[in-house]
């Protein structure tokens, strides 16, 4: 919402709207949802339960569908707008993609923490797993996010975030949570080396203010 506001105060609602088409062919689109779909698909086979879909961190108990159509309208879009749609074009048109692409992460992790009043999950993990763990993993994240709204555009990035949190937020159980997130961390120490693959976009120019009636021109 807050994303959406600043946007069009800023004139830049038809930006969001071309970010969200995605931007590339379908199959390079495809190869970046993989990951998190693959796992997702195969998480039965890893020791995994599909009844655990319908319980997902901070939900009550709902059909698996719900909850994917919740996660996708919430974290998926909810969030990669003002994240990946908003925020990320602004601090990489400032300090170049890579530590644009950082900075994201690091509002966006501290963007949780009120979530520690109400997530027993997160409190049950301790400073130093919030920090390294947590911390580490949302960076890791805000890496290949971009990358992946840089290539694919920004509902990519909002399908791939969702899937994602199906499959380690959920008690969907199994390994699919664990090797998701060590092919994230790989991933982005692969993007740390590549920042061109991490740039969006960048963002619209502010419009031009209307000149008061009487004042002197300059130039």
């Amino acid at each position: 919402a807050a994303a959406l506001l600043l946007s069009a105060r800023a004139g830049g609602l038809g930006d969001l709207r071309a970010r969200l088409r995605v931007r590339s062919r379908p199959e390079i689109a495809a190869v970046l949802m993989l990951p998190p779909a693959a796992l997702l698909a195969a998480a039965p086979l890893l020791g995994g339960d599909w009844a655990g879909l319908s319980r997902y961190s901070g939900l009550p108990e709902l059909a698996p569908l719900a909850v994917a159509a919740i996660v996708l309208s919430i974290n998926g879009f909810g969030e990669e707008i003002g994240w990946r749609g908003y925020l990320l074009p602004r601090l990489q048109a400032l300090c170049g993609p890579r530590a644009g692409a950082l900075l994201t992460g690091l509002v966006w992790a501290f963007w949780h923490l009120p979530m520690l009043a109400v997530l027993a999950t997160y409190r049950e993990m301790g400073a130093l797993v919030l920090l390294f763990g947590f911390g580490l993993g949302l960076l890791a994240g805000s890496l290949v996010l971009a990358h992946v709204a840089a290539a694919a555009g920004l509902a990519a990035a909002a399908v791939w975030h969702t899937a994602f949190n199906l499959v380690t937020a959920t008690d969907l159980g199994g390994a699919g949570g664990a090797v998701l997130t060590a092919v994230t961390m790989v991933w982005a120490a692969v993007l740390l080396a590549r920042p061109a693959a991490l740039a969006v976009p960048p963002p619209p120019r502010p419009p031009a203010r209307p000149r008061p009636p009487g004042s002197p021109r300059t130039g």
